[in-house]
């Protein structure tokens, strides 16, 4: 891919924008697995039977563990800027 026609300020731009992305996705990963650790490990000992219904699940465990799958599977190794944006 040829970046000879966009300016450098245009690659500039690009290049913080999609870093801003990428570490905005790494930090709701990170919030989103603390929230299910804290409820596996706080909350649902304190409600006991009342805290395995499928919304809890789903909410504070399958989501969490899927978000820190996609982060590894598209996240971090699948954003390579230098692919899209040639930076000298």
């Amino acid at each position: 891919m040829s970046t000879a026609g966009i300016s450098p300020s245009a690659k500039r731009i690009s290049y913080v924008l999609k870093t801003i992305v990428v570490l905005s996705a790494a930090a709701g990963v990170y919030l989103s697995y603390a929230a299910g650790g804290v409820f596996c490990f706080v909350l649902a000992p304190v409600m006991r039977s009342n805290a395995w219904n499928i919304r809890n699940v789903l909410t504070h465990v399958v989501v969490p563990v899927a978000a820190v799958l996609d982060f590894f599977v598209t996240g971090v190794f699948y954003f390579q800027p230098s692919k899209i944006c040639r930076l000298q």
